[in-house]
């Protein structure tokens, strides 16, 4: 029973993050991306409770295991291989040193 209702309240509460984040100037100002972010991980949190507490594992299709092994590898990727940084200071974007400059990577 109360793995059913930690399922049911983490899936409300990502709708409100979902329904949240366009209003709130799209989740781009600090406030906002904070906010966002709290809502999220609540949300995971009650999620891994359902999880915990109905003793079951989540049911995921392999493609998207591998699609999102696939995301998580392509960003760590761009951040470990980072071009440059933006100096709000001097409104000015800083060269960083990375490890393979003729492959992509990512300009903050």
């Amino acid at each position: 029973m109360i793995s059913i209702i930690f399922g049911k309240a983490s899936r409300w509460i990502f709708f409100a993050a979902l329904a949240y984040a366009p209003w709130a100037y799209g989740a781009t100002t600090s406030a906002s991306i904070n906010i966002t972010n709290c809502v999220l991980l609540v949300a995971l949190v009650l999620w891994g409770a359902e999880l915990l507490t109905g003793a079951r594992r989540p049911d995921l299709p392999p493609f998207a295991l591998i699609l999102a092994g696939t995301l998580v590898c392509i960003g760590a990727w761009m951040a470990l291989n980072a071009k440059s940084i933006y100096d709000s200071e001097f409104s000015f974007f800083v060269p960083l040193r990375n490890f393979a400059p003729p492959l992509s990577g990512s300009v903050d």
